[in-house]
């Protein structure tokens, strides 16, 4: 396993293909126009015909622009805003810890739940249901979510919410037969009113893989991305059409909800369904032509964001002997929202420059969408001699490179106020809104952590930025005036990322950020997957305790007297391949004193206080 990792310049790519020969000036060919992969405004189509007339055209279109997919299981923390505060306060009164999630009120699926009485755990397309006793914990029931005889199939069950009794367990379906394969998302609803004797109530699905899902008053939100399977000739729309399904039962979409951009160059679908748990049924669907890499969403409303590749020539002209022809590579995200009113209904759409980090590179506040975004520009020429049939490359190295900026929409998608030429040749390693306050991380060498005022969504200021060894992935605010960092230390120098660290920031002034603290994990605990999955993280400033999973074992901290403190690192005697492959899936819970940590292996109860072990359960 490797140690350490270098952290390149993202133009340095497709330079390392590039036959770099020379510096160039600034380029001052004028440009086509750049335009988003997917732009202007959406409508319904009219017809099966004219979805199909449409996606025939993406794919003739599709030969010169690329969509970006972005994942973003990655690298992502709960946001830090008014809701959030009201989500701790709802905590501090609870007996139990749930998921760590985005925006109160809006649920987030994950591998274990609790009702404060059972532990629910998807492990290997199992549901296992524990009682939740401390040293007398026991495993009550285990439920097999798919039957290894379904032939030309498999499932892959990723996720679970919990409401009421109600399990909610989202899979992964793929398929093949003579024609192709395909795949298919679902939401298997088992009834769990009685833990020791789970039933499957019923399955709802719908085409494509799953990309992301949100659960608000009693209602799953699911979100899935159906490919272009046929590679031929197409003359039957509903080949292509997307479909839902309740238990079995097929039902295509109608042309009133499949949305068609102006400007489309994917011809793939966004499936967006929403069930209502209480009835085990779906109350509405809906779909966009086009792609999806990151899912935002409010108790009122979704975003759906896609990044695009954007390349733009000049026209040619000669020097000496070359042709010569001048290209401009960015990136920019189109934006869906969807209000949740009265189903699913399209209030608006629209488009920054950049690409998006994840989720929490965005936040709504008083009718505002803000959004922090990495700018990319590359710009380069070719020169090709035809006598020779000679061609060469040149990198416009003053006109290319990364910035980082951010801008505030207001209620229709439009940019309305921006900072905008931030962080010069770095990328944003993570953000966090607190309430009109935006804190985000960039990297090359140091880590500048920004500060930034949104109080006037029209003119939004830098407040300062704090330059430090390393980068934080994940920043959550830890307390009154505290900003907690979990990244990696770094070489000022050469930019090697090295050992985890954890950082804790003093925000009280958010003009004048400091350091407080800070912890370097040993160099043998390398990977953590909370560093890219919010998930991951059991952070509980009302209890002082931080935890996540390494390929060491599972460390506690606690944040006192100015210093991180380790608390315990846990681990176990079972036999193991590897601790690496098993802290992807580590979560940890607590109900009133015991810690309950939870994998692949099985379960493991401690101490709340004193962390000894209390119990273990073999899976």
């Amino acid at each position: 396993m490797f140690k350490k990792t270098i952290l390149p310049l993202a133009a340095l790519t497709l330079c390392t293909v590039l036959l770099v020969i020379a510096c160039s000036s600034l380029i001052s060919q004028v440009y086509t126009e750049i335009q988003p992969g997917r732009s202007g405004a959406m409508r319904p189509a009219v017809s099966y015909d004219e979805v199909l007339s449409t996606v025939l055209a993406a794919r003739q279109e599709k030969s010169t622009r690329s969509e970006i997919s972005f994942d973003t299981a990655v690298m992502e923390a709960p946001m830090p805003d008014a809701a959030n505060d009201a989500a701790a306060e709802e905590n501090r009164s609870a007996s139990y810890s749930s998921t760590n999630i985005q925006v109160a009120g809006v649920d987030e699926a994950d591998l274990i739940k609790t009702d404060g009485d059972c532990i629910y755990a998807l492990y290997g397309n199992e549901l296992r249901i524990y009682r939740a006793a401390g040293a007398e914990s026991v495993l009550l029931s285990r439920l097999s979510l798919w039957s290894e005889s379904q032939e030309n199939a498999s499932r892959d069950a990723c996720e679970l919410y919990l409401s009421d009794g109600t399990i909610s367990v989202i899979c992964r379906d793929y398929f093949w037969n003579d024609e192709g394969g395909g795949a298919r998302t679902v939401l298997q609803l088992i009834d769990v009113a009685d833990p020791i004797r789970p039933s499957v109530r019923s399955e709802l699905g719908q085409d494509g893989y799953y990309v992301d899902s949100r659960m608000t008053d009693g209602r799953v939100y699911l979100v899935s991305q159906k490919g272009m399977w046929y590679y031929g000739p197409l003359a039957d729309p509903m080949v292509i059409i997307p479909c839902v399904y309740n238990d079995g039962v097929k039902t295509a979409l109608t042309p009133d909800r499949i949305f068609l951009p102006e400007d489309v160059t994917d011809e793939s679908f966004t499936v967006l369904t929403v069930t209502d748990l209480a009835g085990g049924v779906q109350t509405d669907a809906c779909t966009v032509l086009g792609s999806v890499s990151t899912v935002y969403m409010t108790p009122n409303s979704i975003y759906l964001a896609a990044t695009f590749y954007d390349h733009a020539t000049g026209e040619p002209y000669r020097e000496a002997q070359y042709s010569v022809l001048e290209h401009i590579e960015t990136r920019s995200t189109t934006l869906s929202v969807f209000d949740l009113a009265d189903g699913l209904t399209l209030r608006a759409t629209g488009a920054v420059p950049g690409s998006l980090l994840n989720q929490f590179s965005l936040d709504e506040k008083d009718g505002y969408l803000r959004l922090v975004v990495t700018e990319y520009n590359y710009r380069y020429r070719v020169f090709t001699d035809e006598a020779y049939g000679f061609v060469n490359y040149q990198t416009d190295e003053t006109a290319s490179g990364n910035t980082n900026s951010l801008y505030v929409l207001d209620d229709n998608l439009n940019v309305v106020g921006s900072l905008t030429g931030l962080g010069e040749d770095e990328r944003i390693y993570s953000a966090r809104f607190d309430g009109d306050l935006c804190y985000f991380v960039t990297f090359r060498e140091t880590d500048p952590l920004f500060a930034a005022d949104l109080s006037d969504p029209r003119a939004p200021r830098l407040l300062s930025e704090l330059k430090l060894p390393g980068f934080s992935s994940y920043l959550h605010v830890y307390g009154e005036g505290l900003l907690f960092g979990l990244g990696r230390w770094a070489d000022e120098k050469t930019g090697w990322a090295e050992e985890i660290k954890l950082a804790m920031y003093d925000s009280s002034d958010p003009a004048a950020l400091i350091e407080l603290a800070s912890y370097r994990l040993p160099e043998d605990a390398w990977y953590t997957p909370a560093l890219n999955d919010h998930k991951a993280l059991l952070i509980l400033p009302e209890k002082n305790l931080i935890g996540f999973a390494t390929d060491k074992g599972y460390y506690l901290f606690a944040y006192e007297n100015g210093s991180f403190v380790q608390k315990a690192l846990l681990t176990d005697d079972w036999e193991r391949e590897s601790w690496y492959w098993d802290c992807w899936n580590t979560r940890a819970l607590y109900i009133d004193e015991a810690l309950y940590l939870l994998d692949e292996q099985g379960l493991r109860v401690y101490d709340l206080n004193s962390f000894a072990p209390l119990c273990s359960l073999r899976a």
